[in-house]
């Protein structure tokens, strides 16, 4: 996978319009050892589609579809932990023809 591009707005990634591709974050460095994850929500700008979000250990995930070539999408993971704690983090995914 492709890595990740930074521009005044943030992180984001280059994707295909054609092209459905996981994406997710790692949260090892940001929980505590006592903490887990216990509900991550992921959340899109119209346009693209999200599906088969996955917790696998300290890792959250979904798969990416779609969108308009020449947009950028916001894509947001919102992450419950055992402890209460809520945390987001968002990045883009800007649409570009391959």
């Amino acid at each position: 996978m492709e890595a990740w591009l930074q521009d005044s707005l943030g992180y984001y990634k280059e994707k295909d319009s054609g092209e459905t591709l996981d994406y997710g974050h790692d949260w090892a460095e940001w929980l505590e050892a006592t903490d887990g994850i216990s509900t991550s929500a992921w959340t899109a700008d119209a346009g693209v589609t999200l599906s088969g979000a996955a917790v696998t250990g300290s890792v959250t995930s979904t798969l990416i579809a779609g969108g308009t070539i020449g947009t950028r999408y916001t894509i947001t993971n919102t992450v419950t932990c055992t402890s209460g704690r809520i945390v987001q983090r968002s990045f883009g995914i800007v649409i570009k023809e391959k």
